[in-house]
């Protein structure tokens, strides 16, 4: 058990072999930072259930639930990166929630677009989590990123099925035929590229006021506090712009909605890093960033909470 704020936490864990000290303090870096980041804890309790190795023997994988999660893992990084990853949630999916998934129908297949945010953007926030609160290093966090990259730019059909798609399909991945490259994507990759280019895209517009923190605060107070869900076509990005002061309409229109290929250069940019497709994909910061570059790129890397 430990406390974290005003939570606190029980960890269950079956392992052959765990050094609790070591777990737990990442658990603790993990949970303070996320619950730091939403504003405190919608929950008095919280337990984590681990199954943890041995490699090769289990599979990777959590689910979440509104005050705890299961999860299993091969190793001790997996497990810190699932857990990562499953506490975020209890803030977007199980509370920041959209409308499509209410009320819950466990007889039929229930349909949303939303799951590159649910999923993907929530994977954005477990890579986040990660590097802010130094589990990774920030080489870690780029070799990520561009890991995701390379695995949606390397499967053809990016090119004609969006992350909204992708999502509306999720209940087609039992079929063997539609996870090859030529038929899906990965709402889970695509949606944690979405999310962190628009961070930076809505760090640009704000000259690195305002990020994508800011949104899920918004959408926190906005939704998960008064009890409403989220409508997945029109409440994302209304809480981006009023975010951002802007119209974030062509951003969703191409790269949400639609195929557009996503200027990486662009966006990366932006925070004076640059995206390198050799034999292996590669993030690394310019040489000679700006002052500008380099405030938003400290932004991206140790969030924005006031």
């Amino acid at each position: 058990k430990f406390e974290s704020g005003d939570a606190h936490f029980r960890v269950i864990v079956d392992a052959a072999s765990w050094n609790r000290r070591r777990l737990e303090d990442a658990l603790r870096r993990i949970t303070a930072y996320e619950l730091h980041l939403m504003g405190g804890p919608p929950f008095q309790e919280y337990t984590f259930f681990f199954h943890i190795g041995p490699e090769g023997a289990v599979g990777q994988g959590g689910m979440e639930h509104a005050n705890s999660s299961a999860i299993a893992a091969a190793n001790f990084d997996g497990a810190v990166s699932i857990a990562a990853h499953e506490f975020f949630h209890v803030w977007n999916v199980k509370r920041i929630r959209p409308r499509s998934l209410e009320p819950i129908d466990y007889t039929k297949e229930q349909y949303t677009r939303a799951l590159w945010f649910a999923e993907g953007v929530t994977d954005a926030y477990c890579s986040f989590t990660l590097e802010r609160t130094a589990l990774w290093s920030k080489k870690q966090f780029y070799d990520d990123l561009a890991s995701q990259i390379e695995r949606v730019q390397t499967r053809r059909a990016h090119q004609w099925q969006s992350v909204e798609e992708s999502s509306l399909d999720a209940w087609y991945e039992k079929y063997d035929a539609y996870n090859t490259p030529d038929r899906s994507i990965s709402y889970y990759d695509k949606g944690q590229i979405v999310g962190v280019m628009l961070d930076l895209a809505i760090r640009d517009a704000t000259d690195n006021h305002k990020s994508l923190d800011d949104v899920f605060r918004l959408m926190n107070e906005q939704f998960a506090k008064q009890g409403k869900f989220y409508d997945e076509n029109t409440d994302i990005r209304a809480a981006v712009e009023q975010v951002a002061g802007k119209s974030f309409e062509d951003f969703f229109r191409r790269y949400v909605s639609g195929v557009d290929e996503i200027p990486y250069d662009e966006f990366l940019g932006v925070a004076g890093l640059e995206l390198k497709m050799d034999a292996a994909y590669s993030i690394s910061e310019m040489s000679h960033s700006t002052d500008r570059q380099h405030r938003i790129r400290e932004g991206l890397l140790h969030g924005s909470i006031d």
